[in-house]
């Protein structure tokens, strides 16, 4: 071969691989032994990091570069479609994902009693451990056992209800040193709890904004003072069973904490007077949804003052079990309360179809409405309610023995947005075509069992009917055999 076609040659070469001669041969470039090879693989398997971004490919590397504010959009309108278990695959991508999946993920924490002891460990191994209330102990082991991810913080909804034979109020204690940031809290029927960690709970969580206690009947003075020692103006929605231990100037003084509430629901207030209502809603200024359930010593002197005090800012109402209330008070509240989008009235057997006249006159607005065991309610009051009301979308009628299927003919005619519709225990026992109607439009649809038993063989008298020209279903399922 002559000089000059080695010197070609070379010159190939050497365009084909620019690299060899810009950079000293590197290690991984270097002819290896197996055993080498054999321990390197070993010690990249110890050192692999599985949240690591990728770098490699269009999709990884478009991952790893999507802005924090983008990439928080995306997974919270997955959760939005879907689920939360949709955000498992997107915490494998790399570590920016894991860390924004992992927020949405323990925003609502779902609790049930075979996980409820791992949470409250997790809770408190990645738990504050520069907090002075943790003991020296307990402060050197958390610090022993690595957990970078504080996931208390981001815990902002409790619903502890499903839980309620495991609440205590050490564990409410945990959770009040663990999640700072909690926002909404339903301890309903945790026997178990007592103001002691109810009350730490309110102290600690600043950011809190809803509390739903109903079915804690160990709420008396003392308690209520303890759960609000100081103004908690960020609490805007709190539900409350009172035992009867509690007084109304008891009660009014621990609202008083509360400024900025705006939405209160009361069980078992037959301790408040005209009185007690009165300084209740001068307590709270912004007030617009009242329940006040079995409140047995309410008058029409306590309907008036709430129309005429918060009647214009007032958008639900709930007044139940008294016997002190009339025809005129309902006047009044329809009259004065035209903002009114929700109104429940709940065992005042005194009521008339006039009360229904004056809410169908005064409160065409409203999108809920609820009678419930009022027997002197009949057809004509609830049909000057379906021509009038025409934007309901929920109707309960429970109990109201003064009705027949007549009512529900101006209903199925004249409410078109109906989606709820209650008329159990009511005298409604022919499956007539409006009632039929009705049940096949409402999604939540409520009667007795003899009405939804008529309801059934109706449906499958018209399924028969149209599609075999059969007249009986009995018939139907002789021919079918």
């Amino acid at each position: 071969m002559s000089s000059s076609a080695g010197l070609r040659r070379r010159e190939r070469l050497l365009a084909a691989a620019p690299e060899l001669i810009q950079s000293p041969l590197s290690a991984s470039s270097r002819p290896e032994s197996p055993t080498h090879k054999h321990n390197k693989r070993r010690s990249k398997a110890k050192m692999r990091e599985p949240c690591q971004p990728h770098t490699t490919g269009t999709f990884p590397a478009l991952a790893a570069t999507l802005a924090p504010e983008l990439l928080n959009h995306i997974l919270n309108f997955l959760v939005r479609v879907g689920s939360e278990r949709d955000l498992l695959s997107p915490a494998r991508v790399n570590r920016a994902w894991f860390h924004a999946a992992v927020r949405l993920l323990w925003r609502k924490p779902p609790l049930r009693p075979d996980t409820w002891q791992d949470f409250l460990y997790v809770l408190r191994r990645g738990g504050n451990v520069s907090d002075t209330a943790v003991s020296p102990i307990r402060r050197r082991v958390l610090r022993s056992v690595p957990c970078p991810i504080v996931y208390g913080s981001f815990v902002r909804t409790l619903h502890l209800s499903d839980i309620a034979d495991n609440v205590t109020d050490r564990m409410l204690i945990s959770i009040a040193e663990a999640c700072p940031s909690l926002r909404v809290l339903n301890v309903e029927r945790c026997q178990r709890a007592t103001a002691h960690g109810i009350g730490r709970i309110v102290v600690r969580c600043l950011s809190l904004e809803q509390m739903d206690l109903t079915g804690i009947r160990t709420l008396n003075d003392e308690a209520l003072r303890e759960m609000f020692p100081e103004l908690r103006p960020n609490v805007k929605n709190i539900s409350l069973t009172l035992s009867p231990e509690v007084t109304g100037p008891g009660l009014v003084r621990a609202l008083s904490a509360l400024p900025n509430v705006e939405r209160i629901w009361i069980q078992h207030c037959d301790m408040l007077r005209d009185d007690t209502i009165a300084g209740l809603l001068k307590s709270c200024p912004q007030l617009t949804d009242l329940s006040l359930l079995d409140c047995r010593q309410c008058t029409n002197a306590t309907i008036e003052y709430i129309a005429h005090n918060i009647g214009t800012r007032l958008t639900q109402l709930t007044i139940g079990l008294s016997e002190h209330i009339r025809d005129p008070s309902i006047y009044t509240l329809a009259t004065h309360c035209r903002n009114l989008t929700g109104l429940t009235l709940a065992l005042l057997r005194h009521i008339t179809d006039a009360s229904l006249i004056s809410i169908s006159k005064y409160l065409p607005n409203l999108v809920e409405l609820g009678i419930f065991s009022s027997p002197n309610v009949t057809n004509t009051g609830v049909s000057r309610i379906a021509t009038s009301c025409r934007r309901l979308e929920r109707l309960c009628l429970y109990d109201c023995q003064g009705l027949t299927a007549e009512a529900l003919v101006p209903v199925h005619l004249c409410l078109d947005r109906l989606d709820y519709l209650n008329i159990e225990h009511c005298r409604i026992h022919e499956a007539t075509p409006e009632i039929r109607a009705l049940w096949k439009r409402c999604k939540d649809f409520y009667a007795g069992k003899e009405l939804m038993n008529a309801l059934h063989i109706a449906d499958l008298m018209y399924y028969s009917e149209g599609l075999f020209g059969l007249k009986s279903p009995i018939q139907l399922a002789f021919e079918i055999v």
